[in-house]
């Protein structure tokens, strides 16, 4: 299968050095549109982490007691950096690399809204396990807490003179989210049996939301899993000329995996 074979490739080049050591005939189209990655060389995968807030005045007391958040008023958002506090979560070195210029790094966006919720953007798979841990540990669960994560899946080739997208641009459509909520059905048995048979023939959503609870209930490692699969799906989707099966995929990996032993 060319999608596996392609998608080997692709994390064999990841794991000796980075998307930068790769040839270019693996990230650009026949159209000349490159695939986009972030400053620190990870997929660009545009994620929402929706937090409840039920104390908005120690949430903001937190942010302005943290060194690394800084407000915009310009765009009325608390911003993430790489600084202080954040260098301390365990991001890898290409993260201390980066142009001076371009310092401090911003590694998440954060809107609160008036309905009691703030919204989190995220340009990596790795700033959302980041964000999330970082997040638990400097704001009190009675405070904040991350109830859903909405994820684009789908990575994105554009004109290299084309300036980047926001990872806001891609959530404004709330219709288009697609939200598979078992939790909500797990005592229907009838529905829990259709829902679970219908997976392996699923094809990958564009948009979809989750739930964070096993984030709470499992700790980093689960999410951290999460995401390095949600980058396979997309590089396979963005190597195939179908529709790929989610199933289907981790299927082929695991066979692979106990095929080369």
């Amino acid at each position: 299968m060319r999608t596996m074979i392609e998608l080997e490739k692709f994390f064999d080049r990841i794991r000796s050095g980075g998307a930068g050591r790769a040839p270019i005939s693996l990230f650009q189209r026949s159209d000349g549109r490159r695939l986009m990655m972030t400053l620190t060389d990870e997929l660009f995968l545009p994620t929402r982490i929706v937090y409840r807030v039920k104390d908005r005045e120690e949430l903001l007391s937190k942010f302005q007691n943290l060194r690394c958040m800084m407000y915009d008023p310009f765009r009325v958002r608390w911003m993430w950096q790489h600084e202080f506090e954040a260098t301390r979560i365990g991001f890898p070195v290409k993260y201390r690399l980066i142009p001076r210029e371009r310092q401090p790094l911003v590694l998440a966006s954060c809107y609160l809204l008036d309905r009691g919720a703030m919204h989190v953007y995220v340009r990596s798979a790795l700033r959302v396990s980041k964000a999330l841990v970082f997040f638990d540990r400097h704001i009190p669960r009675a405070c904040a807490r991350a109830e859903y994560m909405d994820e684009y899946n789908l990575l994105t080739a554009q004109e290299p003179q084309r300036p980047l997208p926001e990872p806001e641009d891609f959530f404004k459509d709330e219709s288009r989210i697609r939200f598979y909520d078992i939790e909500s059905i797990v005592d229907d048995p009838a529905r829990l049996a259709a829902e679970l048979s219908a997976i392996p023939e699923r094809t990958l959503e564009p948009l979809e939301r989750h739930r964070l609870t096993a984030f709470y209930e499992d700790g980093e490692e689960h999410i951290k899993g999460a995401m390095q699969m949600r980058e396979i799906m997309a590089m396979a989707q963005y190597f195939s000329d179908t529709p790929i099966k989610p199933y289907q995929v981790i299927r082929q990996l695991f066979q692979n995996v106990h095929g080369n032993r």
